[in-house]
């Protein structure tokens, strides 16, 4: 996967009132024109977006609208979707890079609750990926279309228990759906889900990027730069006496 950067002076870097490192979550409103090139962005300051410091909201913002999107031939333009992704201000010598991980396309989701992490896997200390491909409705509401497991070594009451958990949690999620020049948009989009059992949630390396997930929806960013949305739900281990 290739990462978005974007160099600046010290001058720059100094304005933002950092010394070496700034991270944060974006989403970004855009509108698109046929040819799949922003011809507007806003920024979203709702649930866990916020919007970036002045400095580096003018960044993204140029970085995001130099890029030409991926358009699903039967949409009428101008189409509404999202942009969101995770930004890095790094300082590497005389200058300040910044780093754009995860850029993906879709719509946008406004309410999620994280799925539990099933007894059966914690008394078993197991983890799993779980990757879904969820059909978005028009008026935001969602179902499965596809999901598969990755690297889950489960027994059937563990898998039975996480495809419930999973389901239960979704019953919960709510999209804002894309648009076009006729209304709101069906879609589609891709979500992991990743669950481990750990001592603490803060251990290093206990989540890595999910590869090859493929892109599902009516908006494309290009391949290299693609990461599904991810939940990461930790659970603690079972002491066995």
């Amino acid at each position: 996967m290739r990462r978005l950067i974007l160099a600046f002076g010290l001058a720059l870097a100094a304005s933002l009132a950092v010394a070496s490192d700034l991270r944060g979550n974006f989403s970004y409103a855009v509108t698109l024109d046929g040819e799949g090139r922003v011809i507007g962005i806003v920024a979203v300051d709702e649930g866990p977006f916020a919007v970036p410091p002045p400095a580096l909201d003018a960044a993204l913002r140029q970085q995001l609208s130099a890029r030409h999107y991926v358009l699903a031939p039967a949409l009428e333009p101008p189409v509404r979707t999202w942009l969101d992704g995770e930004y890095r201000l790094v300082e590497e010598g005389d200058d300040y890079m910044l780093r754009i991980d995860g850029l993906r396309a879709g719509p946008r989701l406004a309410r999620m609750k994280p799925p539990k992490y099933p007894i059966a896997m914690i008394r078993g200390r197991s983890g799993a990926d779980v990757v879904l491909e969820l059909a978005v409705d028009a008026d935001g509401s969602l179902a499965v279309h596809d999901r598969a497991f990755r690297d889950a070594d489960l027994s059937r009451v563990a898998r039975n228990a996480l495809e419930r958990a999973v389901d239960d949690s979704l019953a919960g999620w709510r999209y804002e759906p894309e648009a076009d020049a006729r209304g709101p948009l069906p879609g589609r989009t891709m979500v992991a889900i990743q669950l481990r059992i750990t001592a603490l949630p803060t251990d290093p390396g206990l989540f890595e990027p999910l590869a090859d997930v493929p892109q599902a929806g009516n908006v494309r960013v290009p391949d290299e730069d693609y990461s599904p949305l991810t939940v990461q739900v930790t659970g603690s281990r079972v002491r066995r006496r």
